[in-house]
């Protein structure tokens, strides 16, 4: 298949992915901007293959990767968090009290896979409620008064002469 009328010799191959690539385009194509993790942009000119654009190249593709194990990390930890306070809730009014008032740090709570180990987190929370019971899910809290009565009203359980609004109506 011969298109080329200036050479009739010399096969001109069509292909839908050849009227894409134009002399621009290539051209653009030798250009790489690289950022780095500051948002710093470099240059690099690939025409010649250059053994710096291959190093730039990697060096992102580094980068990138490290974000992406640094998220990962990160949401692992949170899930690892919320199944430790998924366990304590079972005794605990506030899971997050095992970490904050019981300092108790994640690594300890876990077993030899980084998984939480339900025995542990059991055996965290008890060493807290025997120091700190105020702490159960159902912890009694004794009653006391709210407000200190500076002799300005009645002190004790007096009750009054047992009149009320509806026998004033009524009566």
């Amino acid at each position: 298949m011969n298109t080329d009328i200036t050479n009739p010799t010399t096969p001109v191959i069509s292909c839908p992915l050849d009227a894409t690539l134009s002399d621009e385009n290539v051209a653009a194509d030798h250009k790489a901007t690289l950022e780095d993790a500051d948002g710093r942009a470099d240059h690099v000119d690939d025409a010649v293959d250059s053994p710096n654009a291959e190093a730039a190249k990697w060096r992102r593709k580094l980068r990138d990767t490290e974000t992406e194990l640094i998220a990962a990390r990160e949401r692992i930890i949170r899930y690892q968090h919320a199944e430790i306070e998924r366990i304590a809730a079972a005794q605990l009014a506030v899971p997050a009290d095992l970490f904050d008032i019981g300092k108790v740090t994640l690594p300890a709570l876990l077993d030899d896979n980084d998984d939480p180990d339900p025995v542990k987190v059991h055996i965290a929370v008890e060493e807290l409620l025997s120091t700190r019971p105020g702490l159960h899910k159902n912890a009694r809290v004794q009653s006391v008064a709210r407000h200190a009565n500076y002799g300005q009203g009645q002190s004790g359980a007096v009750r009054g002469s047992g009149s009320n609004w509806s026998g004033l109506i009524s009566g």
